[in-house]
This record gives structure tokens, C-alpha cells and sequence, in this order.
């Protein structure tokens, strides 16, 4: 495919609309959102003519019900198509379109909207990628593979800057959530390794000293738990310590106390200087699916723990107290902390891997096995 770079296009914005106003039919019943994101949206950006198109949906396993009908209006289905947890359309009959689809809860929506608007409010980087493109463009005019990763650095360097600046989130939640009620064990199973996975991966795009390095030839195991999950509908929250204070992580000052968990109960003792320290706010601030939690004691950081909204299910994560704190049920107040705001938010259901240690606290709040993890690197 030759690669042909072309000056910003105001007919792009009125393209849109229209492909934008047949998808909104196609999923009337799923109440999804779509967004012009990409190059083409933005003003005075040179960009290849192929418009991308973001849409939001609370379930997008089901977004796959769908795929004759997009096939009919000339989209074709080509599934997650390289990342996790996407649903990928590609039409290049008529408007040439790159249709993405990604669940409310997934980060990468933020994302997405996050680089247009930087780039709108900056003319001066629109000039720098404009120029970077039509370069690429012409050192790699058959090479859509080169073309590509000579963007990444750059487009990473913009999403930190993003994210760095923003101060909202420009998705608004979508007004019918629909979350599963009924689960098969696969699909508990699938919806599990989604969330594992974006909770492994969701601050890497934003540390500058972290690279993903995709090597699908090389795979070295690390370590193994019991994957267990956890029917909330049921879920009766038992009697727990009372004098704990819970604080959602929304400062660095939080992230600090956080990371001292971290080193006591034997982790990096660099994790706030090298990582925690590093993160924008936004992606964990309150709006966000990732919900960092510090239970303090007397003023004093005792525990802490992850909540993962994602695929559907209410992941946990770094469930720890600090060994001089242990036996005292902070723990489990930790636990029953996470599973009520995951229930208030609506979701069915809980999935964790277990360590040893914590088995047999999870299987006294009623979390069942269904499988066992490895964690590959």
C-alpha cells in the first residue's frame, strides 16, 4: 500500500458526520458514542486520507453481534486486530475509514481524545507532526510498518504532555450502562486476563523510561497464581475494622504513602521514584477506572489496594499490609472496601489472583477458583 500523505482536508469533518450518523443507527441499542479522532480531526494537520473513528460502548464483546451489519455498510470486521480488548473495522470503499471500538472503561478512549485536543490547542506541534509525517511518508513510501513506529516516539511524547496537562476527562460516561449480570466461566475467564492485562500495562504509555517491546518469540515465565472470582450480586460484606480511613490516591503525597506500603511489605524500593512519581494524575484521579486506595491508621499508612474497573468485572490488585499491621483485618476491611464501590458502580462481578497468603482470605469472603495465571515477561 503506497502511503500518501495530504494536506488537512475541511471535507474530512462533514465525512464524519455522515459515517458517524450510520454507525449511530447501527448501534441504536447499545447507546454507543463516536468520535472523530486521528489526524483527519484535526485542523491544518496533514494526514493520510483514511478518517479514524473512535466509538465508546459499555460491553464490547457484544459489539461482535454487529459485524453483518457494519459488513453492510462496507466495514470490514477484523476483531482486536493487535490490541487487547479492541474491536477493529476497516471500510475503504467510498470514505476510507478506521473503525475503533473500545469499552467505556478502557483508557485508551481518554487517550485518544486527549491527543487530538492537545494538538488542537497547540498550532505549533500540528506544524511539527505535519512535518514528521509527510518525512516518514517519503522515507518509507511502501512501509506502512516503518512508517508507523517512526511515529511512536513522538506520539508518546504528546500523550504524556496530554495527560500531564489535563485537568477532566473529555468522555462523558454513557447514558444506559449495560454490564453482564450472567457469566460463563469463559467468558469470567477472558474478562479476567483483560483487566490483568490492562492493569500490567495501563501507566507504561506515560513513563518515558518504560518501552513495550512486543516479541511474540521470546517468553520467559516469572510466576504463577490461583485466579479466583467473585459474584457480587451475592456478595454479603462481613463486619470489619471500623477505625481505618480509606483515601483514594488523588495527589503525589497519596502516591507517596502508597509506595511506602509497596517497599514495607517487600517490593521496589525505588517504585515511587521511578514509577508512582511519574504518573499524570488524570489516569488515576477521581473520574478514573483505576482506583489507587490507602487505608491509614492513627494518620498512618497501614494498606493498600487496587480496583480495576475494566471488561466488565471488578479486578483487584496489591491487596497488602505492612507486615508490623498484619492479623489485625485490615486486609479484609481493604477487601470489603473495594468490592461495595465496585458494586455501586454497578459491576457483577470481582476477579483476583491469589497468592498463597491471601487465598484463604478471598475463599472466606465467597471468591471461588477457575483457573491458575502465569505471568509471562
Amino acid at each position: 500500500m503506497s502511503i500518501n500523505v495530504k494536506p488537512y482536508q475541511a471535507r474530512w469533518a462533514g465525512a464524519f458526520e455522515e459515517e458517524a450518523r450510520r454507525l449511530k443507527t447501527v448501534f441504536a441499542p447499545l447507546s454507543a458514542d463516536f468520535y472523530h479522532i486521528g489526524s483527519t480531526s484535526i485542523s491544518g494537520c496533514s494526514a493520510k486520507p483514511i478518517l479514524d473513528i473512535l466509538g465508546v460502548v459499555a460491553d464490547v464483546t457484544v459489539v461482535d453481534d454487529y459485524n453483518g451489519s457494519l459488513s453492510q455498510l462496507g466495514f470490514e470486521p477484523l476483531g482486536e486486530y493487535g490490541m487487547k480488548q479492541r474491536r477493529f473495522f476497516r471500510k475503504r470503499s467510498g470514505t476510507h475509514v478506521n473503525l475503533h471500538i473500545f469499552e467505556d472503561t478502557d483508557p485508551e478512549v481518554e487517550r485518544h481524545l486527549r491527543f487530538c485536543d492537545y494538538l488542537r490547542r497547540h498550532p505549533t506541534v500540528i506544524r511539527v507532526y505535519s512535518e514528521l509525517k509527510i518525512e516518514l511518508a517519503e522515507q518509507f513510501p511502501q512501509d506502512i510498518q516503518g512508517y508507523t513506529l517512526g511515529k511512536v516516539k513522538f506520539i508518546k511524547e504528546i500523550d504524556i504532555l496530554a495527560a500531564l496537562e489535563a485537568d477532566h476527562f473529555l468522555c462523558p460516561p454513557l447514558k444506559n450502562p449495560q454490564r453482564k449480570s450472567q457469566w460463563s466461566l469463559s467468558e469470567t475467564i477472558a474478562a479476567m486476563e483483560a483487566n490483568k492485562h490492562l492493569h500490567m500495562t495501563c501507566f507504561t504509555k506515560y513513563i518515558p523510561a518504560i518501552q513495550r517491546v512486543f516479541e511474540p518469540d521470546v517468553t520467559v515465565v516469572r510466576k504463577g497464581n490461583v485466579a479466583m472470582y467473585l459474584d457480587l450480586d451475592h456478595f454479603i460484606p462481613p463486619e470489619t475494622v471500623s477505625t481505618l480511613q480509606f483515601v483514594r490516591a488523588a495527589t503525589t503525597s497519596h502516591l507517596q504513602s502508597f509506595s511506602q506500603v509497596v517497599v514495607a511489605v517487600g517490593e521496589d524500593p525505588k517504585a515511587f521514584d521511578q514509577l508512582y512519581s511519574k504518573i499524570p494524575p488524570i489516569l488515576y484521579k477521581q473520574g478514573s477506572n483505576l482506583k489507587m486506595t490507602i487505608a491509614y491508621a492513627d494518620g498512618v499508612a497501614v494498606g493498600i489496594g487496587i480496583l480495576l474497573l475494566h471488561a466488565n468485572v471488578a479486578g483487584l490488585y496489591y491487596i497488602a499490609t505492612v507486615p508490623a499491621e498484619q492479623k489485625k483485618g485490615y486486609g479484609t476491611a481493604m477487601m470489603v472496601y473495594l468490592l461495595k464501590r465496585a458494586k455501586e458502580r454497578g459491576f457483577h462481578r470481582a476477579v483476583l489472583q491469589a497468592s498463597a497468603a491471601g487465598k484463604s482470605l478471598y475463599e472466606r469472603l465467597g471468591f471461588q477458583e477457575c483457573c491458575f495465571f502465569k505471568e509471562y515477561s
